[in-house]
Order: structure tokens, then C-alpha cells, then sequence
């Protein structure tokens, strides 16, 4: 037995269950206000096969017991659902900062709330979409998810459950907003080190959340081709796609996972980066991803999956061009990550436009898949021969 607040009216709760019963002529919902198993009073009843029923009569500072129970010609049958509609949370107020927004309200007492869920509309009022469940025992929320240029609204709602079947909702909390952040952490260029020139080449920087990162692909040393192996010589070597230069000037170089490391296994090495930079573990992936993802923050066990995970960090990190079938992101921090393809263990490459893969420093070949069909980003562990792309961080 659920129920669940309407918006925008926010004047009711609908009460919707499961039909236990096999010949009744309908059910009947009862209500207790402020009570938890006694005083009840009926506030409906449907037909046959209906299992849902609508409570236009509900105040946010109250919390509501619901019951269930079939009938039908001999008579009324034991309660077989039960239901409880927190409180709403009060006092919800926010702060922005330089590249965050925090969030704090309070329980109002007695409210029956287990879980608080927080809800984000950008740019609007009108298109709250959950972005965290938090326990109840926490009144406070900061949101690292956003970038300077935006305007961000928050609404709140107490949760009580019984099981992931048993999810009800209290009314939400009137929104609050407009909220912006100054930048910082949002896409904007690292403080004192806007630019790195590095081997000939001028790359751009961008700081999301604490990170600093390239804000291109790395593309350094020397070509060859496809179907030629990397070495131990002392000399820095690249892939380009289709062993084309062209397209390390596009897409940066693709590089064979123990080249970019310079033949060591050390997470977090230098590697073919500049000096005063890193090539990022898959820790450090996590905190980029968790930071940027609008649903799983930083240090969520989303980020310790392998396969698809988050639920729009490609689309958010993907650049807006270069992505073939409507595959395009909106790279809202800038990262800007392209659609460049990748060099296969056999030597050839493979598909420019719909797929990228870049290495992490964490042995033995953990990489971040991104494709132009998800806006999730894949972690996976692939051969350390195949040929794929770089980006450096900050020390």
C-alpha cells in the first residue's frame, strides 16, 4: 500500500494497493489522523478490482495512518493493507556557495519520516526530478551537481516505507529558488593555471567540483601505426585514428595502456603528462563522475559498479558535436569528451563517432567506456593493448 502527494495541486494524497482479495465487491479505506493503529474512520470505499482511492483532505503538519480492507455480501474482512503518510519536512532553506548549494529543513516531530527524497528543477519551477534519497536522521543536503549559469530550485519529501512495494509520500515542501553558484568547481578554468603548454601544444584546463583536469584529450609523441606495438624506447609513441594526424589534432592520441604509463603500474603516476599533473586513478574517475551525475553524489556505491552506471553523466560530460545518431551531450562543465573512436588489440579502429574509451592509472587496465546510445559511462577492465584516450589531473 502506497500513497503518493500530488503536484503541482498539493492538495491530496492518492492511496493505491494490491488486490489480496479474489471475490469481493469492493474495499473500503480508512483513515486515522495523528494516530497509529487506532481511530480510525472510513474515508471511501471502491468497487471491485479498483485499488486506488484519492484523500483531497490533507494537511502537511499532520501525518496520516491508512488501512485497507475488502468486503463483500457476508461481510468485511481484516485489515490486509496498511499505510502511513509522513509529515511534511518545514523550515527548508538554502545556501549557494561557490560551486555548491546546501540545503538544510527540519522533521517537524513525531512525522514518521525514514527517508527524505530531494527534488531539483533547473532553470524552472515546473520539472522537479529526484536527485538524492537521504535517511531521515540527516536535515541537511549539499548539491555539487551544478555550474554557474544555471538557476536551481529544491523541494523536499518525508518518505515512510515497509518494503520497496510500501513506498509512501508526504506532500512536498514549497519549492525554494532561485539558487546560482559563482563558479568555481563548475566548469570554469583552474585558478592560476587557466592553460599547460605542453610538448608544442596548448592545452585548456576546468575545474569540476575540486578537480582540476585537461580539458582535451592528451595528444603527445610521436606517431605510428595501427598495426605496430608500443615500446619501451624511451620515446613517447601515439596512435592516430585511421593513422590519420589529423585526427590526433581533432580527437588527441590514442595510447596503449602501458606506454601511457610509462612502463609502470604505479595508480597515480605521472605518466606522459606534464609535470605537476597525473594520469587519474579510477577512484579519481569516481569523484569526477559522482560530482557530475544529477541522481549518485560522490562516494555513492553506484560508482563501484562495473558496466553502465549514474543515470546522465555521459550526456552531461559529452561534448555537444562530434557524436553521430542524435548521440551528442551538453557538456555542461566543459569536459568535453568526443566521440573519438578507439584503436582495437588487432591493430584497427573502430567507430569514430558513436563510441570513446579513456584509460585510468588503476591496474590493469580500467577504463571509462562512453557511447553515444547511453548517457550513463561504462567502468570496465580491458586489455592493456588496446589503444585509447588520456586525460591528465591536477597534482
Amino acid at each position: 500500500m502506497c500513497s503518493q502527494g500530488y503536484w503541482p495541486e498539493e492538495s491530496g494524497t492518492g492511496i493505491y494497493w494490491n488486490d489480496m482479495s479474489s471475490n469481493e465487491d469492493g474495499f473500503k479505506v480508512y483513515k486515522a489522523v495523528n494516530s497509529f493503529n487506532t481511530n480510525y474512520s472510513l474515508l471511501g470505499q471502491t468497487g471491485a478490482g479498483v485499488e486506488f482511492l484519492t484523500d483531497n483532505n490533507i494537511d502537511p503538519a499532520n501525518y496520516y495512518c491508512y488501512k485497507v480492507t475488502a468486503f463483500n455480501g457476508d461481510g468485511e474482512s481484516g485489515q490486509f493493507e496498511q499505510a502511513i503518510v509522513p509529515k511534511t519536512p518545514v523550515n527548508l532553506t538554502g545556501n549557494a556557495n561557490v560551486s555548491d548549494i546546501s540545503l538544510q529543513w527540519d522533521d517537524p516531530g513525531n512525522s514518521y519520516a525514514q527517508y527524505f527524497y530531494i527534488y531539483r528543477s533547473v532553470n524552472s519551477t515546473g520539472n522537479f526530478n529526484k536527485i538524492d534519497e537521504i535517511y531521515a536522521s540527516t536535515t541537511t543536503y549539499t548539491d555539487n551537481a551544478v555550474s554557474s549559469g544555471n538557476e536551481y530550485y529544491y523541494r523536499i519529501e518525508a518518505i515512510w516505507t515497509n518494503s520497496s512495494d510500501h513506498v509512501c509520500r508526504s506532500l512536498p515542501t514549497n519549492y525554494i529558488g532561485p539558487f546560482t553558484v559563482t563558479g568555481g568547481g563548475g566548469g570554469e578554468p583552474c585558478p592560476g593555471t587557466p592553460t599547460v603548454y605542453y610538448e608544442g601544444q596548448t592545452y585548456n584546463t576546468v575545474l569540476i567540483g575540486g578537480q582540476c583536469w585537461l580539458k582535451e584529450n592528451l595528444n603527445v609523441g610521436t606517431r605510428i601505426d595501427g598495426n605496430q606495438g608500443m615500446s619501451n624506447n624511451g620515446n613517447i609513441e601515439k596512435y592516430c585514428y585511421d593513422d590519420d594526424p589529423e585526427n590526433c589534432e581533432i580527437y588527441g592520441g590514442l595510447y596503449q595502456w602501458d606506454e601511457m604509463m610509462d612502463y609502470t603500474t604505479l595508480e597515480g603516476t605521472q605518466g606522459i603528462c606534464p609535470d605537476g599533473w597525473h594520469l587519474p586513478s579510477d577512484d579519481e574517475w569516481k569523484v569526477l563522475e559522482g560530482t557530475v551525475d544529477s541522481q549518485y553524489g560522490v562516494g555513492d556505491p553506484e560508482w563501484d559498479n562495473t558496466g553502465w552506471r549514474g543515470i546522465d553523466v555521459g550526456f552531461i560530460l559529452k561534448s555537444d558535436g562530434t557524436w553521430s545518431y542524435n548521440g551528442n551531450g551538453i557538456n555542461t562543465y566543459g569536459f568535453s569528451i568526443l566521440g573519438g573512436g578507439y584503436r582495437e588489440v588487432n591493430g584497427s579502429y573502430q567507430n569514430l563517432g558513436t563510441q570513446t574509451l579513456i584509460w585510468t592509472s588503476t591496474e590493469y587496465g580500467w577504463a571509462r567506456n562512453i557511447d553515444c546510445y547511453q548517457d550513463k559511462i561504462m567502468r570496465t577492465e580491458s586489455n592493456g593493448n588496446h589503444g585509447f584516450y588520456v586525460r591528465c589531473l591536477k597534482d
